[in-house]
């Protein structure tokens, strides 16, 4: 019985698209990541998409050749980012990314100028663990409800958030070494 009430805790979420349960006693048994997620699974699908299709897209593009190029997308809303050699490129990638019907919104911080080293990725990912590793130690905060994103040192915070959540992570990112800066394109929930 134990095991059906659990199955169903997760599958009824999935089923209405929806995680409706959050927050409720009987949904803390449920993997968080599912309860806790405000976006319907359809959106959450979709930002998976996004992040698909635009990678496909620009390797299959010669004119992207020498270029590093990365996409987040969070409720729709997608982060292009990385290097190019020539404004031609930087256009051309987001008119790619555009193309994807899912995409409502673009922000454009592809740099104009050379590839970031495998070392410096490295770096970027590393900067990325230690500001969700901080997220999740600080309880006012839904972590699932936050993207993070480093690219060059530059830390991309996207998401459903509310001004104070807004702020709290802006600063837990600002205190982590190696960041050069914050970039906060959130979405405000009251």
């Amino acid at each position: 019985m134990k095991k059906l009430l659990a199955v169903l805790l997760v599958v009824i979420p999935l089923l209405t698209a929806c995680g409706f349960l959050a927050g409720s006693a009987v949904g803390s048994a449920v993997s968080t990541s599912v309860i806790n997620e405000r976006r319907c699974i359809n959106t959450v699908t979709e930002d998976h998409s996004i992040h698909y299709q635009a990678s496909l897209k620009f390797k299959s593009d010669p004119s992207l050749k020498h270029t590093h190029l990365i996409v987040s997308a969070f409720n729709h809303f997608a982060l292009l980012a990385g290097e190019v050699q020539s404004g031609y490129q930087r256009q051309q990638a987001e008119a790619l990314l555009r193309s994807i019907p899912e995409v409502k919104r673009i922000y454009n911080s592809v740099t104009i100028g050379p590839v970031i080293s495998p070392k410096m990725r490295s770096k970027d990912a590393w900067i990325t663990a230690k500001v969700r590793s901080a997220m999740l130690a600080d309880f006012s905060l839904n972590s699932t409800q936050i993207k993070v994103t480093t690219e060059d040192g530059t830390v991309y915070l996207m998401g459903i958030v509310t001004e104070r959540q807004a702020s709290t992570v802006t600063d837990i990112a600002k205190q982590i070494r190696g960041v050069k800066r914050v970039v906060k394109l959130f979405e405000y929930d009251a």
